[in-house]
């Protein structure tokens, strides 16, 4: 008992850290792009804007191509 919550113990400290870089990691990016895109390209308000509206794109078009696939294929394979 003692040797398997010491493994749960060492895989969830192993997960929490990976979440906890990957956090900081976004936290970092957030803040770094709009003021990179300033100081290396001197862009304007609109243009830093449109960089950050870029940075979702990805999102919105793996999205609907995902949501189209899932739609047509058989649900329960899917929730497995």
């Amino acid at each position: 008992m003692g040797r398997a919550r010491d493994e749960r113990s060492a895989a969830f400290a192993r997960y929490w850290t990976a979440a906890a870089l990957s956090s900081f990691g976004t936290a970092i990016t957030t803040v770094a792009m709009p003021v990179l895109v300033v100081q290396l390209l001197g862009a304007t308000p609109l243009e830093v804007g449109v960089v950050n509206a870029a940075q979702f794109v990805p999102y919105a078009v793996l999205g609907v191509i995902a949501g189209v696939y899932t739609d047509r294929w058989r649900r329960r394979p899917i929730l497995v």
